[in-house]
């Protein structure tokens, strides 16, 4: 459920209610007119609004003016045609000009029908604004005082009497002054309060981009407990895109979160360490929960506002990781020197000794500096690793080369490699020295622990396109695989399950495929065995030049000399 978002412009707004104002001048109109229909023809031979030798033509004048006010309405509501203002004008002027008549028909200077230029005034000053009620008051004078000597001269008056006239006149002024400054008053209103309005919606619409961008999961919660607001942040969270449409309970959502809100509805203090939170995919994460009351009854809605602290963790370790990488690497260079000259000292030893004993320790020096030697190096490449010089190649007579030189590696001789290519012109994207180094690490991890006990190793590696834009090369073993309580952790850093190894075989493979725009992933087959796939992207439309060919020698020698360095988990 996202926040109300709505944006709007002043002008249609006052559009709007400039035919609404039209709209109920007109329904005015149209009572009026029936009222004065109701009084010309009620009671009957004797109604209240009857003028001797003009009744007749009063009540067909009156119908006729009700008959044009309800057609007159039916165009104000459908907005046709022409502007509101030509409306407004039209609506002022046809007005007086029945007013008039209806008073001349009712007895001139004393009908009771004088009160109705009084409405017509105030309508001009809503529905035209400035000083048109001012202007219209004179005119409705200039027009009293003409039909006075209209009737004067055609006999319906004895005589012309000025002094009800003037008190009309002084009336009517004061009444169009005080209904223009009204309608100022209020049109100056209307107009703030579009702006202010507008001026809000545009804040609301500004605050539900920040909060639907924000990293902070935001929830809101009713007095009921249920679910009012949400921002996406806060439904990848809990795992709920169906908040949308549906206000579910809090309870329903999460129990952890309904219990700090109800902590917050019983204003005790709630614990600050983080949460873990479980999404419908049991996907779990650690969040810190704070909750914020929106009125001053606890019992209102709350705000609640979500923490992942998960990749706060994630970035502190990786820079525990890189600050311990460095001094490992530190440490390490130091002691490459000495221990340089403690093998070369002890292979200088074991040719001079005669003593079988003598020299098998002697020989256990050798090797075991030489494996120091080898943990040195690769710890100083995990340190510094080369940048990738990256290339299209093709993959079949590369991988034919890269096996032809495991099957020479005393190492692996033990071992059955077999290669199943899915597609024999598959070409990728990568530097082939490098990855070069990562199938040997991954070779020589199934031979180390990819058989069971006095077995020979089988190795198959297949390469095959992955989707359309990424291929893979994936290394099996037929070994027991790895325990799924390690799995997840074989390729960290010194993570080890043998005493001879250092843990940084696996973690300088994931680094190099990293660099290599790819990832690694392992799994475990289901006729068992572990399964390291690499996938990496394919090759462009174009051939590269150096693509399609094995490595060159200095490519070979580079690669083979940097995987026999790296020693495997």
């Amino acid at each position: 459920m996202q926040f109300f978002h709505q944006t709007t412009d002043p002008a249609p707004r006052m559009a709007d209610g400039a035919w609404r104002l039209l709209q109920g001048v007109a329904a005015s109109r149209l009572l009026i007119t029936a009222a004065l229909a109701l009084l010309a023809h009620f009671p009957d031979g004797a109604p209240i609004l009857a003028v001797s030798g003009n009744s007749t033509l009063l009540q067909h004048s009156i119908l006729a003016a009700g008959l044009a006010s309800f057609i007159y309405l039916g165009v104000t509501l459908a907005r046709w045609p022409g502007k509101p203002r030509f409306h407004a004008l039209l609506q002022v002027v046809v007005d007086t000009l029945l007013i008039t008549l209806l008073v001349h028909y009712t007895g001139g200077q004393h009908s009771p029908l004088n009160a109705l230029y009084l409405l017509a005034v105030v309508s001009a000053a809503f529905l035209l604004g400035g000083h048109s009620a001012f202007y219209l008051a004179w005119v409705i004078l200039g027009l009293t005082f003409l039909l006075a000597l209209l009737r004067l001269a055609l006999g319906l008056d004895q005589r012309l009497e000025t002094a009800p006239l003037w008190v009309f006149g002084l009336a009517l002024v004061a009444i169009a002054v005080l209904a223009d400054n009204l309608a100022s008053r209020l049109r100056r209103s209307e107009q703030l309060l579009a702006e202010r309005g507008s001026e809000i919606l545009s804040l609301n619409a500004l605050n539900n981009e920040i909060i639907q961008h924000m990293d902070l999961g935001v929830l809101v919660v009713s007095e009921e407990n249920r679910v009012l607001l949400t921002n996406p942040v806060a439904r990848t969270m809990t795992g709920y895109p169906e908040w949308s449409e549906v206000r579910l309970p809090i309870d329903v959502v999460s129990p952890t979160l309904l219990s700090f809100v109800i902590q917050c509805r019983l204003g005790k203090p709630r614990s600050v360490d983080p949460v873990v939170l479980k999404s419908r995919r049991h996907e779990e994460r650690l969040v810190k929960v704070h909750c914020v009351p929106l009125a001053e009854q606890t019992q209102g809605p709350i705000l609640m506002l979500l923490a992942d602290v998960s990749q706060d963790q994630a970035r502190e370790q990786q820079a525990q990781l890189a600050a311990l990488g460095r001094l490992t690497a530190n440490i390490a260079h130091e002691i490459r020197n000495p221990l340089s000259a403690v093998s070369h000292a002890a292979q200088l030893l074991h040719e001079r000794l005669l003593d079988t004993q003598v020299r098998r320790l002697s020989h256990i020096i050798v090797r075991e500096t030489d494996r120091l030697n080898q943990i040195v190096e690769s710890v100083l490449e995990l340190g510094s690793p080369r940048p990738p010089q990256i290339e299209d190649f093709a993959v079949r007579p590369w991988i034919q080369q890269v096996m032809e030189h495991l099957r020479q590696d005393p190492a692996h001789i033990s071992s059955n490699l077999h290669l199943y290519l899915a597609e024999p012109e598959l070409r990728l994207r990568a530097d082939p020295a490098q990855l070069q180094q990562v199938l040997w690490n991954l070779v020589r991890n199934a031979t180390h622990y990819g058989h069971r006990d006095q077995e020979e190793a089988i190795i198959e590696i297949h390469a095959k396109r992955e989707d359309d834009q990424h291929g893979s090369i994936a290394v099996r073993d037929h070994g027991p695989g790895v325990p799924a309580a390690l799995a997840r952790r074989i390729f960290e850093p010194f993570f080890t399950t043998s005493s001879r190894g250092t843990g940084l075989g696996l973690n300088i493979v994931r680094d190099l495929v990293t660099h290599n725009q790819g990832r690694i992933k392992y799994s475990t087959h289901p006729q068992g065995g572990a399964v390291f796939k690499v996938i990496l992207p394919l090759a462009g439309p174009e051939p590269a030049t150096r693509s399609g060919g094995p490595l060159s020698d200095t490519q070979q020698q580079r690669s083979i000399s940097n995987s026999r360095e790296s020693i495997s988990s």
